[in-house]
């Protein structure tokens, strides 16, 4: 405090309690304060101190200071000011960090005991970085604090600002620290009290899609106290938000989404997240043709169902919708020729969509073994098969006993009961 300040203390509970007034440089104060017994009552007490002031006086030291702004040396008024004290190793003393707050000058003044010859100033604000000054002891610091900055971001396409457009702000170690906003008719997104440093906008159609599934992005390096007005054209999106709708029907319980197998290209899959009901959305898809597969949301629903819906063309612009329903078809037959047919489950039936695959990841999910036992249906004793949820059109009806593939069958479904009769294999 300085002179003539006010300071409340409280709530202050219990019949006895011990108020200290401390001077440095000065004389101290203790005297016994009773608290009345009503309920919110005040209590008021004023003090009359000598100090001498004095930098150094027998027993205490005292530091002065002044924070400013380190690009107009305008003073800075009520940044938090903390010295943490170094012991004889270099480490942090927790028990002599004095801490105050500046005034509307932006000085400051600790008091403490002249043991304390190094340390470090931490200086916090709303306005400004957090900076860490190193102290050697000297009885006069002048505190230099970086300004934070500011970015007005503006999302035009082909010259039109895009409204609705909502921007994610990466910044910080990692890009750890984030933000979101929305553009506004203007197509602006603002942000204020910004670190002077690198920043990474990743633009997305909505609050739900992270940064690897952006349309697009871009990176802007800020300077201490900038404003920064950019203003981003939107380039040609390669990916695409893809949403929609799974219906399961009735009889399926768990939330069903939709798994995109690229059919070429290197990248891998992609997993769509469910939105609660049938609904489902998927970020970050890259344009191209898609083997689709159905299956359950959350990997406790091992058993299923599972099936695969076909072929897709993902376009864009931005966004697509696409829906799914589980399909209805069902292939019957029987198996005849076949070794190991005594032996239920050795073998199974699969139904393949006729798509061109040269993807790496369609490749390992047709050629896995998994797929036999997720999407087949096992050949019984006699030979006999039940193919349910086979999607409409062209098909390739594989007979598998793990991942190898003993025997294929071109056939078309079309809804319904498909029953493709006798399947003669050749004893394989």
């Amino acid at each position: 405090l300085d002179r003539g300040e006010l300071v409340r203390l409280g709530p202050v509970a219990g019949a006895q309690n011990r108020l200290g007034v401390h001077v440095i440089g000065g004389e101290s104060i203790v005297e016994e304060l009773p608290v009345p017994d009503a309920h919110g009552a005040v209590v008021r007490r004023r003090y009359e101190v000598r100090f001498d002031g004095s930098a150094d006086v027998p027993g205490h030291r005292v530091v002065r200071g002044v924070a400013v702004d380190a690009l107009t040396d305008a003073p800075i008024r009520g940044a938090y000011v903390e010295l943490h004290a170094l012991d004889a190793d270099g480490g942090y003393d927790h028990e002599r960090s004095p801490r105050t707050t500046t005034r509307p000058d932006g000085s400051f003044r600790f008091g403490f005991d002249p043991g304390l010859r190094t340390g470090r100033l931490h200086v916090r604000h709303p306005d400004y970085v957090n900076q860490v000054f190193a102290w050697d002891g000297a009885a006069e610091v002048r505190l230099r604090v970086m300004p934070l900055a500011s970015l007005e971001f503006v999302v035009v396409d082909t010259g039109t600002p895009l409204q609705g457009v909502h921007v994610l702000l990466h910044h910080g170690a990692q890009g750890r620290a984030q933000r979101r906003a929305v553009t506004d008719e203007l197509g602006r997104v603002r942000f204020d009290r910004l670190p002077p440093e690198r920043m990474s906008l990743f633009i997305t159609p909505d609050a739900m899609t992270p940064d690897e599934g952006a349309l697009d992005s871009t990176h802007v390096r800020l300077r201490p106290g900038e404003r920064r007005v950019v203003t981003h054209e939107l380039r040609a999106p390669d990916r695409v938000l893809v949403q929609g709708s799974v219906f399961a029907g009735r009889d399926v319980e768990v939330p069903i989404v939709p798994f995109f197998v690229p059919l070429d290209g290197q990248h891998g899959w992609i997993a769509s997240k469910a939105l609660g009901g049938a609904g489902y959305l998927a970020g970050g898809v890259r344009k191209g043709r898609y083997l689709v597969m159905l299956a359950p949301f959350s990997d406790d629903h091992r058993e299923g169902p599972f099936a695969f819906a076909g072929a897709v063309d993902v376009r864009g612009p931005f966004t697509q919708v696409i829906d799914f329903a589980l399909p209805e078809g069902t292939v019957v037959g029987r198996v005849t020729g076949a070794e190991q047919l005594s032996a239920d489950g050795a073998l199974h039936v699969v139904a393949v969509p006729a798509v061109d695959a040269t993807s790496v990841a369609a490749e390992e999910l047709l050629g896995s073994a998994r797929v036999a036992t997720m999407l087949g249906a096992p050949v019984d004793g006699d030979g006999l098969f039940q193919l349910r949820r086979v999607c409409d059109g062209p098909c390739e009806l594989q007979l598998r006993r793990g991942a190898a593939v003993l025997a294929r069958r071109a056939v078309h479904v079309r809804g319904g009961l498909l029953d493709v009769g006798s399947w003669d294999v050749g004893g394989r």
